[in-house]
């Protein structure tokens, strides 16, 4: 590579066992690129010693450390929104701290930016070494997220992207939360390239991707970029509207041209509870809508840089 200034970003998150790892596969990066180097580690409230083993570790000689700390826990995409708010490099590739994507492929992503044969490089996972049940959900959530949304994204989600310096900036520019960073990185174009890759199995600690986080993203998703519940919504309640006419005027029929009141009041009671069951569930619809609405009405930062510590490479510190 030519002489080229980039920046790694990389959240952290109960990454304590594999900080060491970490640095050295951020230095073989540095060593392969000819330019200056600059990693931004952003932790993430981790609950164990993860602040503590990045800064008795740092500096090193291959590249400048920049290391925040959020004031709490807000997540992997808040966090990385605020170390790309820190990056300065030309290009700007974010990594997660697990090591399951190889270094080759980060090498591969910044040179298709360095180039200039895209704006955004993203590793799209041919293979990965998960357990069945992660696998499955995945795979079920991006067909599903796909067909109700306007965007095409790889089957097994994104985990690393390189980004010029104009696609940062303008990704940096959104202000909008509550949202899918992924998806926001497709949303805004550019010219963008697809790496394939096999992902390898994590050497140390488990992921922290709980089920619950999974549900919260996928609702952040599909609220962001799609209408499609909204729909589903409007389109049941003009097929319940029908079911409940029906129910009615079997009620009616039955009160009217039989003495089977008993049945006319079941029908009654089970078309009111059908009605009753619909609306609770439009009302949870659009809750969730309003409440990403007010949520970015009310524009609070997606994140909270606690503090902030520098580290310039060793070999420049002497």
């Amino acid at each position: 590579m030519n002489s080229y200034s980039v920046s790694i970003v990389v959240p952290v998150y109960k990454n304590e066992g594999s900080i060491e790892h970490l640095l050295k596969r951020i230095n073989e990066v540095s060593t392969a690129v000819t330019g200056s180097v600059e990693a931004v580690f952003v932790v993430d409230g981790s609950p164990d010693k993860s602040l503590e083993a990045l800064r008795s570790s740092l500096p090193r000689d291959g590249f400048d450390a920049k290391v925040l700390l959020l004031s709490r826990n807000f997540g992997a995409f808040s966090a990385i929104r605020a170390g790309l708010r820190e990056a300065r490099g030309e290009a700007t590739v974010v990594m997660a701290a697990d090591l399951q994507e190889p270094t080759s492929l980060i090498l591969d992503m910044l040179g298709i930016v360095q180039r200039d044969e895209a704006d955004v490089a993203v590793g799209v996972r041919q293979s990965r070494k998960d357990g069945l049940f992660s696998r499955t959900l995945s795979a079920v959530f991006w067909k599903v997220f796909n067909r109700v949304s306007s965007l095409e994204l790889p089957r097994g989600g994104v985990d690393i992207f390189a980004l010029s310096r104009s696609a940062r900036e303008t990704l940096n520019s959104f202000e909008e939360s509550s949202t899918s960073l992924i998806g926001l990185i497709y949303w805004m174009g550019f010219r963008r390239q697809e790496v394939p890759y096999h992902r390898v199995e994590r050497q140390v600690g488990k992921s922290s991707w709980s089920l619950q986080k999974r549900i919260n993203y996928a609702k952040d998703s599909i609220t962001a970029f799609s209408e499609f519940p909204l729909s589903v919504f409007l389109w049941s309640g003009v097929i319940g509207a029908v079911v409940s006419l029906v129910f009615a005027l079997i009620g009616a029929f039955q009160y009217i041209f039989t003495s089977d009141h008993q049945s006319q009041r079941e029908i009654t009671a089970i078309g009111l509870l059908f009605v009753a069951s619909y609306l609770m569930a439009g009302l949870g619809i659009i809750g969730t809508y309003l409440w990403r609405l007010a949520e970015n009405v009310r524009n609070r930062p997606d994140s909270i840089t606690w503090k902030t510590w520098e580290m310039p490479s060793r070999k420049i510190a002497e």
